[in-house]
């Protein structure tokens, strides 16, 4: 299932894109998630102004939407891309000792856009270094 936001990138007119990115954003600051509703270690003292909340005296302690967006792309994305990475090394680690156990030869899983991305941070260290001229 894809998120709202990777809905919006899809969006082919640029100008619709931006409107629908503009609404996105404005809704996302607009509501307020109360700290109730949310775990403890999301909680945020921070008073926003509503009449909807009386036993809170028209306050409502809580994280936007955005808030929380923000908090998980710094928090929780790079254990979750690291742990990812980290089963799929141990799974090749697998596969590769099976196949010396069987008396194979290994063969090497290449990814390609790694590959390069890596070939051309080289290729760019060793050009300012001066170890390489460019062509």
């Amino acid at each position: 299932m894809k998120t709202m936001q990777e809905k919006i990138n899809g969006i082919r007119n640029p100008k619709d894109r931006e409107l629908c990115q503009s609404a996105y954003d404005s809704l996302c600051n607009a509501i307020v998630i109360p700290n109730d509703q949310l775990p403890s270690r999301y909680h945020q003292e921070k008073r926003f102004e509503t009449g909807s909340r009386r036993h809170l005296d028209g306050k409502v302690y809580g994280r936007t939407p955005a808030e929380l967006e923000r908090i998980y792309s710094k928090e929780v994305e790079p254990k979750v891309k690291k742990d990812q990475e980290k089963a799929d090394r141990m799974a090749r680690l697998a596969r590769y000792s099976q196949q010396v156990e069987n008396g194979g030869e290994i063969q090497y899983e290449v990814n390609e856009v790694a590959l390069y991305a890596h070939q051309v941070a080289y290729c760019s260290a060793a050009i300012r270094s001066g170890a390489m001229e460019e062509l």
